[in-house]
């Protein structure tokens, strides 16, 4: 499930932005530009995540690290 949003990230925010590319002609968007800002959108998805549920993330680490709750 969580891979399916990843890539849905992924390609949705390229696909969008071609699309606009396209349509209107003045704006320019660059293949390797879209590719950073779904890159970026994916970096905040995860990030967030990481932050927003801390608990699967603690049971990951080892039991040696100190400060872990």
């Amino acid at each position: 499930m969580i891979i399916a949003v990843i890539l849905g990230l992924l390609t949705g925010p390229y696909l969008v932005l071609t699309v606009v590319h396209r349509v209107w002609g003045s704006i320019r968007i660059e293949p390797h530009l879209r590719g950073r800002v779904s890159l970026a959108i994916v970096f905040v998805f995860t990030g967030l995540g990481h932050f927003i549920k801390t608990e699967p993330m603690l049971q990951m680490l080892p039991a040696w690290v100190t400060s872990r709750e």
